[in-house]
């Protein structure tokens, strides 16, 4: 520690030399060793105070930025990776198809009940079909397979994705005589 005198001699000498650059001297600004690590000097202390302020500011400013964009990211990554809502969707149209065709088909085997089975949904029905238009068949997202499959009980009909085979292949199982039903579907 420096005595009264001492400091002043110091100051002294300083002043004396205004043309001359004076030295950094940390017992004259009391700069703490990080200060001086910095090369805060005798003239520049509010620069370097400022300096400090200014990279505390672009962390503030950085790291909301850095943390928005991962979370962006994750969450891109979620809906890109995880289950569609947009895939339900597309399924109930499947699954309205095939519960439509499904009655015609057990309207037209409660009228002909003394005629072969029911085969097909398109096609007259003295030839095992159902009386259904092609056009019927088709949605947008899903088309329905024209065969019906039989089944000791019932029948199955199927549905098929247009676009996407994500969207996966629909069996409707029903029932002929109560019109019992239920969906599975295979991805």
């Amino acid at each position: 520690m420096l005595s009264c005198g001492a400091a002043s001699g110091l100051t002294d000498r300083l002043n004396a030399a205004p043309n001359r650059i004076r030295p950094a001297d940390p017992r004259i600004l009391h700069l703490n060793p990080k200060q001086r690590s910095q090369g805060c000097g005798v003239g520049d202390i509010s620069d370097c105070v400022l300096n400090r302020w200014t990279k505390l500011l672009a962390w503030l400013v950085a790291v909301p930025i850095v943390l928005v964009t991962l979370l962006f990211l994750v969450a891109l990554a979620f809906a890109w990776v995880g289950p569609s809502p947009t895939r339900d969707a597309r399924r109930a149209e499947g699954e309205q198809l095939m519960r439509t065709m499904s009655e015609a088909a057990r309207l037209a085997h409660s009228r002909r009940a003394d005629q072969p089975q029911v085969r097909t949904l398109t096609g007259d029905s003295e030839q095992g079909g159902c009386g259904v238009t092609p056009q019927d068949l088709g949605g947008r997202y899903f088309r329905i397979s024209d065969d019906i499959q039989m089944t000791p009980e019932g029948g199955v009909i199927t549905c098929e994705p247009i676009f996407s085979n994500s969207d996966g292949v629909g069996r409707l199982y029903f029932k002929w005589q109560d019109g019992g039903s239920h969906i599975e579907w295979q991805p």
